[in-house]
């Protein structure tokens, strides 16, 4: 991600198959910290969303976050994706295990909450 006008690289946002044969891919992102709050990701990740569901034979597009992560949970609500469940310490990270917050958006969903 770069800021109109600017060059410089401020964050990333980008989806992976979590399977093809089920058709199913992740979308994740970062960006810089003095940047939050501000409404870039969500309209970041919405281009992205909908380039995927354009272009790939995807039926189910999910985000997670840790528990914790208050802010990023926010952002994926914003999105219109739904939350699904907690799975308990489904992450292991510097030294830690961590619950994470699943959210999900399949395609009929998608093509209804990001028509104009």
């Amino acid at each position: 991600m770069t800021l109109r006008g600017d060059d410089r690289v401020v964050g990333t946002v980008g989806c992976f198959a979590v399977t093809r044969d089920h058709r199913t891919m992740e979308i994740a992102y970062a960006l810089a910290r003095p940047l939050w709050g501000q409404g870039l990701v969500v309209e970041a990740a919405r281009a992205v969303l909908d380039h995927v569901f354009a272009s790939y034979p995807v039926t189910r597009l999910q985000c997670r976050c840790k528990v914790e992560n208050v802010a990023s949970a926010r952002v994926v609500e914003k999105l219109g994706l739904q939350r699904e469940g907690v799975l308990r310490s489904a992450l292991h990270h510097r030294g830690c295990d961590w619950d994470m917050v699943y959210y999900a958006a399949l395609r009929p969903e998608w093509q209804t909450t990001s028509a104009p």
